[in-house]
């Protein structure tokens, strides 16, 4: 006789909200970072070709991370008046937080290599978008209303 599977342990609302703020300082974090850190005079500019790459990138983990948010909003199910996520909504959660967090890293790497504010400015606002969509209060089912 197979043994059924327990489902996975759900993080609690508060758990999602931490996580969730905690990874969105980090935009802010970067940001300070290259206002303090970074002397534009003392680095060579970059090659154009790796910042549009890199901009590209960023833009495309965000578009895919909100696309993830989509995925298991569409996965979940109505069961008896209560909506029921898929199994799989935590995992699913940190993936789409992890890509909303690439534009602000690879903004980070352009600012680090000498961009100025201009260049790189756009990369964090694509992030500071996707972790807003990908807010807990967007990405995990409500209760039905009636």
């Amino acid at each position: 006789m197979p043994m059924a599977h327990p489902s996975p342990a759900k993080f609690p609302p508060a758990v999602r909200w931490i996580v969730w703020f905690a990874l969105l300082n980090a935009i802010g974090i970067y940001l300070v970072l290259l206002q303090f850190l970074v002397s534009a005079e003392s680095i060579a500019p970059l090659e154009p070709l790796v910042k549009n790459v890199l901009m590209g990138a960023g833009f495309a983990g965000a578009v895919i991370s909100m696309a993830i948010r989509q995925i298991a909003k569409n996965q979940t199910r109505s069961v008896n008046g209560a909506l029921v996520p898929p199994a799989w909504i935590d995992q699913a959660f940190i993936v789409a937080l992890a890509l909303a967090e690439t534009p602000a890293i690879f903004g980070l790497i352009l600012g680090l290599q000498g961009s100025p504010f201009k260049d790189y400015l756009p990369l964090f606002v694509i992030s500071f978008a996707a972790f807003s969509l990908s807010a807990p209060a967007f990405f995990y089912p409500r209760r039905e209303e009636n």
